[in-house]
């Protein structure tokens, strides 16, 4: 049996608990959120005690793991207590709003030896497995990302100070599966934009950002971002190659010889995603192999470290080191 407690009890925590509910083995301990309402909710259809201080849950729960779901500005100690606990944590992303954070952390969790696991639940995919084999042996040239959605109502997220902004935030997920696919970036240079958004109150993040990237293996990237759109959303990668092009978002792996016409192979997503994440990692923590974790802390510290480096050369106008 693994016990399980939640630190933040959102619509992401919700999320997992769906799909933890569904794996043999799960037992919930408890549920922490500074709003006691919210945890009261999930303790009752799940089981498991409540707390508005997660202090005092790590301190009376006997949890093998737990799930740490807040906002980005919220995290504290949240991780280096589990680390002295000897408790396997997953995260949600963004791990951290800093690098000095995350360091700390990461030292924490190298020291503890403990099993960690990063929400980037586009790398389960199954397509965009997949994908990451197909191009395992090829190198890339240039490699183009975009996420592009509404603007999120949420009253933290429009607060660089509490979310980082959409690139941190939210379309995290597309620097993640582009490093997921193409290998690490190693500098950024990127242009914002702010200017149609100014009808909501409080709101200083970006509108739109461009960001260049040079990845280590030598290719050129960019990737496009915006939350200025009233409804839908769409998100991407394409990775062009000698000879070829390969597209991959959430339901689709596609390669083709530059003519949409000449498909060479195509793969379609079959697979819950989330499920799969969550799943993984409760193995791991039951068996103590870690190995088919897709996004551990450090490895989630490095989609951080670029999208902080795309804030900073938007402030600065420099290039930023990654």
């Amino acid at each position: 049996m693994v016990k399980i407690g939640f630190i933040g009890c959102g619509g992401i925590a919700g999320a997992h608990l769906e799909r933890l509910s569904k794996i043999e083995g799960v037992q919930f301990a408890g549920f922490c959120d500074i709003v006691e309402e919210k945890a009261r909710v999930y303790a009752q259809k799940y089981g498991g005690n409540v707390y508005t201080d997660h202090h005092q849950m790590y301190e009376k729960e006997k949890m093998d793991a737990v799930y740490i779901c807040l906002v980005p500005s919220a995290h504290t100690d949240q991780e280096i207590i589990a680390c002295k606990k000897k408790i396997h944590f997953f995260i949600e992303k963004p791990v951290a709003l800093s690098m000095k954070k995350a360091e700390e952390v990461n030292r924490a969790v190298k020291k503890s030896g403990i099993i960690t696991s990063v929400g980037y639940v586009l790398r389960y995919i199954d397509s965009v497995v997949q994908a990451r084999e197909f191009l395992k042996d090829k190198k890339p040239a240039i490699v183009r990302g975009f996420y592009m959605c509404g603007f999120v109502p949420t009253p933290w997220w429009r607060r660089m100070k509490d979310s980082g902004g959409q690139v941190v935030e939210q379309s995290t997920h597309i620097y993640d599966l582009t490093r997921f696919l193409a290998g690490d970036i190693d500098s950024v240079y990127a242009i914002g934009y702010r200017g149609l958004l100014t009808d909501i109150p409080e709101n200083d993040i970006d509108d739109a950002s461009v960001a260049n990237l040079h990845f280590k293996n030598g290719a050129a990237g960019n990737i496009i971002t915006t939350c200025l759109y009233k409804a839908g959303g769409e998100m991407g990668v394409e990775i062009v190659l000698k000879h070829m092009k390969v597209f991959v978002d959430t339901g689709v792996f596609r390669a083709t010889t530059g003519n949409p016409q000449e498909v060479i192979t195509e793969v379609r997503a079959t697979n819950e995603p989330m499920f799969e994440e969550d799943r993984i990692f409760i193995e791991a923590v039951k068996t103590g192999d870690r190995s088919k974790i897709k996004s551990d802390y450090e490895d989630g510290m490095k989609t951080l470290a670029a999208t902080l480096a795309v804030n900073e050369s938007i402030k600065t106008g420099k290039v930023i080191k990654v």
